[in-house]
């Protein structure tokens, strides 16, 4: 398994940038990690994203009016 405390970090900053942006366009933004893998639709999940199973989304963030 690879570590991921780098991608982490990367990701981070990149939320960061995301949302400094979005809120001087001035839009809201937040972030959910409230994360139910069992979840009844996570195959559809799955499938419109593209993985291969639903634990690899470690971060949702909405971005909206």
């Amino acid at each position: 398994m690879m570590d991921l405390s780098l991608a982490s970090i990367e990701i981070g900053l990149a939320c960061h940038s995301l949302i400094y942006g979005a809120r001087t366009k001035g839009l809201q933004t937040g972030f959910c990690r409230c994360l139910d893998w069992d979840y009844e639709y996570s195959d559809k999940i799955i499938n419109a994203l593209g993985i291969d199973y639903i634990e690899q989304v470690q971060l949702l963030m909405g971005v909206g009016i």
